[in-house]
């Protein structure tokens, strides 16, 4: 869910500093007590930046990982402490080949 603006990939989440789509993160989970926290947090995950997100998802009480594409398209995540930890470790276009044969 985006659209790209002169060459730009914008999010369906508007920033609301400039009412645009983010250009961050590509995606985001939050785990919690209830579906509208978690729901929240990780939009607010995707808008506030990483240290302020993790700050206000440990003040309450809720686990989030943020992923993001950076230079030459490298995913990198960050997550909570307690965040769980991935089940798969294949590389995705490893998997994605096997899954074509």
């Amino acid at each position: 869910q985006f659209v790209e603006i002169e060459g730009q990939r914008h999010s369906h989440i508007l920033d609301p500093k400039n009412g645009y789509g983010v250009l961050g993160p590509i995606a985001a989970t939050a785990i919690g007590k209830s579906a509208i926290e978690v729901d929240a947090m990780a939009t607010v995950g995707c808008i506030l930046g990483w240290e302020k997100a993790k700050k206000l998802a440990g003040m309450e009480g809720i686990e989030l990982l943020v992923a993001k594409r950076g230079e030459a398209r490298k995913v990198s995540i960050n997550r909570t402490n307690s965040f769980p930890e991935p089940i798969a470790t294949e590389d995705a276009a490893a998997t994605q080949k096997k899954d074509q044969q």
